[in-house]
């Protein structure tokens, strides 16, 4: 997902919010790597948790809920759990599914 946003950060001119979970940051230290110059693009900002919750939703969206489009990538038990604090916080949009293995999942 995060090589998906580096392809379009050139055309792209909404702001993204990129959250990745997992048990520790050295989880996904590998992935920091491969992100170049993601870390650099004013129009991104990127955080760590080790789970997503409710409060994260809120601490990191931009403004409100109701104008941010959730899109998620992971496992199917990690969808659920997305979607379902995502409505704790407030969400009411269609949370899109990305993934390659991922078969079409809407909220």
């Amino acid at each position: 997902m995060m090589q998906g946003l580096h392809s379009v950060k050139d055309s792209y001119r909404g702001r993204v919010v990129a959250l990745q979970c997992a048990p520790t940051f050295d989880d996904i230290a590998a992935f920091q790597s491969r992100q170049g110059d993601l870390n650099a693009w004013d129009q991104c900002s990127i955080h760590y948790a080790s789970k997503v919750t409710a409060e994260t939703f809120l601490e990191i969206a931009p403004n409100s809920l109701d104008h941010v489009d959730v899109i998620v990538n992971g496992p199917k038990d990690f969808v659920t759990a997305v979607a379902k604090v995502y409505v704790a916080a407030g969400g009411r949009k269609l949370i899109r599914v990305y993934g390659f293995d991922n078969p079409r999942h809407r909220r």
